[in-house]
């Protein structure tokens, strides 16, 4: 019966150790998608500048060939 005793006991030590186990994992997964989760929400933001970013750079460029097309020279040969 002692025996019996201390292999139970042994699988409910085993147990608890697994549980504890799965449960650090658990937390770290949990941090890790929240860190990813971070980083791709800022990735998002810096996506969004960039396109406007670029936007913006199109616009100027447009600007600036109208203002240079009215200093063009005809040069007749």
């Amino acid at each position: 019966m002692n025996k019996l005793s201390e292999k139970i006991s042994d699988v409910m030590n085993y147990k608890e150790q697994a549980i504890q186990s799965v449960s650090a994992i658990s937390e770290k997964t949990a941090v890790s998608a929240e860190k990813v989760s971070a980083s791709a929400t800022q990735q998002q933001k810096e996506m969004e500048y960039i396109a406007l970013s670029t936007k913006r750079v199109n616009h100027i460029a447009g600007e600036l060939a109208e203002v240079v097309s009215r200093f063009k020279v005809n040069q007749d040969k």
